[in-house]
């Protein structure tokens, strides 16, 4: 549920008040910096998606409806923008061997090479049926290690 002040701010954001519009930001950006560095730890970019929650915001403000609250509004939008900036990102998959931090094989023996492509045949099965935020978090995981 939105606070009344959290209301009145809104509504006059909702009308163009850049006043209005600077006391939320003053509000929420810092918040929201730290909010997105939680899922993209990097500041320069964490503040680049925080910053655009509020670009959002103006650009469509009159065609938001905000149903619970404005705190959790944005919050959503910039768990989502982190999220849409990590889909962007060039994900790398290590090799089985490197995730688990085995070493590197060189094995060039027929029976190992057929087992090893059958299992990252299987691995890769499975991972396309993963729901796409489980595949962020394997991805975020795996590129961390």
């Amino acid at each position: 549920m939105m606070t009344r002040e959290d209301n009145e701010l809104f509504d006059q954001i909702k009308k163009g008040n850049l006043k209005a519009f600077s006391v939320l930001f003053e509000l929420y950006y810092q918040p929201l910096c730290g909010f997105a560095f939680v899922f993209v730890p990097e500041k320069e970019v964490a503040e680049e998606l925080a910053a655009n929650v509020f670009i959002n915001l103006w650009k469509n403000k009159k065609h938001i409806a905000v149903r619970s609250s404005l705190k959790a509004y944005l919050f959503s939008a910039a768990k989502n923008q982190a999220f849409s900036h990590l889909r962007k990102q060039k994900t790398v998959l290590l090799p089985i061997e490197q995730f688990f931090g085995l070493p590197a094989r060189k094995d060039t023996i027929p029976e190992t090479i057929c087992i090893e492509n059958e299992l990252k045949t299987e691995f890769e099965r499975i991972f396309r049926k993963l729901p796409p935020r489980a595949k962020l978090a394997f991805n975020c995981t795996v590129l961390t290690i």
